[in-house]
């Protein structure tokens, strides 16, 4: 697929690790003129949140390996990782199935499926689970991560948003990040994400 720029933006992966099995979520995030130092400074505080909103919600033998943070103004752009072992979870026992995960909805102030982000969070144990839900703790704790970096990126001059590279079904020349009105998390029943899991 053909590289399409982001204007003024900035995409932040996160990369987890069950054993051999893959999985990531994107966080994108915008800032005019930003420099190498900023998106650096951005890759370390979501990697700090994660730990401090995510450590106790999560299954210990699931690894929050690093977050990558990549410049998608430009094709060649500059990518930064996140130094460091990463950090596992705490909680101990079976997780749950890798495709059972809790969808969190980012909503803008625009209507349309292009100005709506989901991203899909897995990785808890079996004891955050009951009659056929996430324990509300997961939600809050997902929904707390994503309003600390929101919050602690506008303070360091980012803005939160959601990547849109169609209108009306026609390709953008750029992309853009429209800023974030609203994340929630609409039912603390798994959503499932056809494919989602990336096998090495």
């Amino acid at each position: 697929m053909a590289f399409q720029p982001t204007q003024d933006g900035a995409l932040f992966i996160m990369n987890w690790a069950l054993g051999d099995v893959l999985w990531q979520n994107h966080l994108w995030f915008s800032q005019p003129d930003f420099e190498f130092a900023d998106m650096s400074l951005m890759a370390d505080i979501i990697a700090n949140q994660s730990y401090e909103n995510l450590y106790n919600i999560m299954a210990s033998v699931v690894h929050m390996n690093y977050v990558l943070a990549i410049d998608e103004r430009t094709q060649d752009g500059p990518s930064y990782q996140t130094a460091g072992p990463g950090w596992s979870g705490n909680i101990s026992g079976d997780p749950l199935p890798l495709s059972a995960a809790l969808l969190t909805t980012t909503r803008t102030a625009l209507r349309g499926r292009s100005y709506r982000g989901r991203n899909y969070w897995t990785g808890m144990p079996e004891s955050k689970w009951a009659s056929g839900e996430f324990d509300g703790s997961v939600a809050t704790a997902v929904l707390l991560f994503l309003q600390d970096i929101w919050d602690d990126g506008e303070t360091n001059g980012w803005i939160f948003g959601v990547r849109s590279g169609y209108l009306n079904h026609v390709k953008r020349t750029t992309a853009i990040i429209t800023p974030a009105s609203d994340v929630l998390v609409r039912s603390n029943k798994p959503a499932h994400q056809r494919d989602r899991d990336h096998r090495p």
